[in-house]
């Protein structure tokens, strides 16, 4: 897809909507790569089209220090545990997650994940946008914490 941009768009394949959910966009290391991807999500956009981003927890919303959850859910037979603890490494937040699994048949299983999100600010997000010549509006979120930008293709 090389050749794929808002300005020109021949051999670019254009959807009415294109998202990007679940705080996803969180995985990117810089706001440099924020702007490419959400100019490669806007070069998809069928004038008219809408963009939707899920942002990850804002910078200001991060709590300080670290901090640690658990939660577990038992059903058909299958006992689940998620302990985690989360903290903050500059503009990055850290998400460390231990799984314990127990069956009934198998015994036990464990299992690990390790999360390193960017928190964007605001003003990352909207740069972002207006790089891919959209003006995003920021609506409320199912995520506490997070917002949710909304554009429409020109």
């Amino acid at each position: 897809m090389k050749g794929c941009s808002r300005s020109r768009r021949s051999g670019c394949r254009t959807f009415d909507a294109v998202t990007c959910l679940f705080s996803s966009v969180g995985y990117l290391r810089d706001a440099d790569e924020l702007e490419r991807a959400v100019g490669r999500m806007a070069a998809h956009l069928a004038p008219g089209g809408v963009l939707v981003i899920d942002g990850w927890v804002r910078p200001d919303a991060w709590w300080p220090g670290t901090h640690v959850q658990a939660l577990a859910e038992t059903a058909d037979g299958v006992a689940v545990t998620r302990v985690a603890r989360t903290w903050r490494e500059g503009d990055r937040s850290v998400l460390d997650m231990r799984y314990l699994i127990a069956t009934a048949g198998d015994g036990f299983d464990q299992e690990q994940e390790r999360h390193e999100l960017t928190l964007f600010t605001d003003a990352e997000y909207r740069g972002a946008f207006e790089a891919a010549s959209l003006e995003p509006e920021v609506v409320p979120s199912p995520m506490e914490d997070r917002d949710r930008y909304v554009a429409v293709a020109r």
